[in-house]
């Protein structure tokens, strides 16, 4: 697998209406609502995204990051779960 570059990213805040103001006055991000998402959408100017949700609103997280790839199905396919730790909390991660 090659990482082409990154589609998404995001944050999980408990001051998500300040943060949304943030992304999108401060640094000009473009409102981009997606259905389905609990979270503010902002698309950038290459097309990937960037999320801002409330804490756990879309899942165990804080920190969210998507990948462009260019052979992801094969390689979900072949990948097996394995342990990291980020911060002081365990994720699982897709890995060899």
């Amino acid at each position: 697998m090659e990482v082409l570059g990154l589609v998404f990213a995001g944050s999980a805040t408990d001051r998500r209406p300040e943060m949304a103001a943030f992304v999108g006055d401060v640094l000009g991000l473009e409102p981009a609502p997606a259905g389905g998402v609990s979270a503010d959408m902002f698309g950038l100017p290459d097309g990937s995204f960037f999320a801002v949700a409330g804490p756990r609103e879309m899942g165990e997280t804080s920190r969210t990051i998507g990948f462009r790839a260019n052979d992801a199905t094969a390689t979900c396919t072949s990948a097996r779960p394995t342990a990291s730790s980020t911060s002081s909390s365990k994720n699982a991660r897709w890995g060899p």
